[in-house]
């Protein structure tokens, strides 16, 4: 992991955020920089559930924008992380820090900016830190987006050839997804294939997918060789929530 100095950025509220430029490197070919918080706001909340019980949420929201540097490397995670003593502590537990970002493909673009829009549970703190690294390696069961599935392999648009063992790696915010299932979407098919046998469960984020030449979809055989097949993981356990679709390509 590569620093650089503490800089402070004035903020209008009593939350200010001291943003540490942070990176996880591979042969010094990856790098975040130009971290900075663009704007804090009070995101206080009330309301009344179904009962009429008044409810009320205090928070404050920050956009918070860098820039991944990378050459000769491939960023699979970006992770967002919090400090509320000025860098001493970080990620204490239980966390308040939530990403409300909509797609891990969005936050790990390369070589422009960024900007993620983050949530702190609670009132002001005026020692906060955010730290932004990204990696090459998956983050497995972390969830990078709240309330969300994410495939963060393969990245789409690989060829992947029949016989072959394909991993698909996700994350998912347990206990919200508790368990899973792989599906596939093949061209010209009205249904998705369940690929898992069974239902996956947390903290199992992957599934190892030996690619066939062929599967059968509403009871007839298709052939996959030279198609897109689209891949989602998809949890109906609680409430459904589908992850964006992936797609890579079959061949011999």
């Amino acid at each position: 992991m590569k620093t650089a100095p503490f800089l402070l950025r004035p903020c209008s509220l009593a939350l200010c955020a001291i943003l540490l430029f942070s990176a996880v490197t591979n042969g010094q070919s990856l790098q975040v920089d130009s971290v900075m918080v663009d704007s804090v706001w009070n995101s206080d909340s009330s309301w009344y559930d179904g009962n009429g019980v008044l409810y009320s949420r205090s928070s404050r929201d920050l956009l918070v924008s860098y820039t991944i540097r990378a050459t000769a490397a491939t960023v699979r995670n970006v992770t967002f992380h919090a400090s509320f003593d000025a860098g001493n502590t970080w990620d204490v537990s239980p966390n308040p820090l939530r990403n409300l970002s909509d797609t891990l493909q969005i936050l790990r673009a390369v070589n422009r900016r960024n900007q993620v829009r983050l949530r702190i549970f609670g009132g002001d703190r005026p020692n906060t830190v955010i730290k932004v690294m990204a990696g090459t390696a998956p983050i497995g069961g972390i969830c990078p987006t709240e309330d969300s599935l994410t495939i963060v392999w393969p990245l789409g648009g690989e060829e992947v050839k029949v016989g072959s063992t394909l991993k698909i790696e996700w994350c998912h915010p347990e206990p919200e997804v508790p368990s899973v299932r792989v599906l596939a979407e093949v061209p010209g098919n009205s249904y998705e294939i369940d690929l898992s046998p069974s239902s996956i469960n947390f903290p199992t984020s992957s599934y190892s997918w030996v690619v066939d030449s062929q599967l059968r979809v509403e009871d007839k055989v298709v052939s996959l060789v030279g198609k897109e097949i689209g891949l989602r993981i998809r949890s109906y356990a609680v409430f459904d929530i589908t992850s964006p679709k992936v797609v890579v390509k079959v061949v011999r």
